[in-house]
């Protein structure tokens, strides 16, 4: 009996050990530590980062958010993380306008680069609690 005990313990505590892992964002602890390693804008009324899969049950792909508020110009956030991030080994990749399916612009997306992750700053709203969005990715090459 206690042999059956200790069996079905091996057998049990792996199963156990990656589903916590796997649903409880231990998978996403790399974007988590690259949105971190981010530094929050001087001026930013709110700051939060959220990390997770992309589906209900957090089990599709992994990326991490971080929002937050300013009053401060868009060219001052900007620049603020240009000069930040590139200091940090990230280079600019893009900067494009954002628009919706009118065609009206809606904001600004600015794209960085570093190792294998991606990094977007996008500006959305001028009114809203979250006006700047940084988006967290990694390139997963095939």
């Amino acid at each position: 009996m206690k042999f059956l005990l200790i069996l079905i313990l091996i057998m049990v505590t792996p199963a156990l050990l990656f589903i916590g892992y796997y649903f409880f964002g231990g998978r996403c602890l790399p974007y988590r530590l690259v949105a971190q390693k981010i530094p929050k804008y001087e001026n930013a009324s709110n700051w939060s980062i959220q990390v997770g899969g992309s589906d209900m049950g957090g089990g599709g792909p992994c990326g991490a958010e971080i929002y937050f508020h300013t009053n401060d110009s868009q060219d001052l956030v900007f620049s603020f993380y240009k000069e930040k991030l590139q200091n940090d080994g990230w280079v600019v990749d893009s900067e494009n306008k954002l628009a919706d399916p009118q065609g009206n612009i809606g904001g600004n997306l600015l794209g960085f680069k570093k190792d294998n992750y991606s990094v977007d700053l996008g500006n959305y709203s001028h009114d809203s609690k979250w006006n700047f969005v940084f988006s967290v990715d990694k390139e997963i090459n095939n």
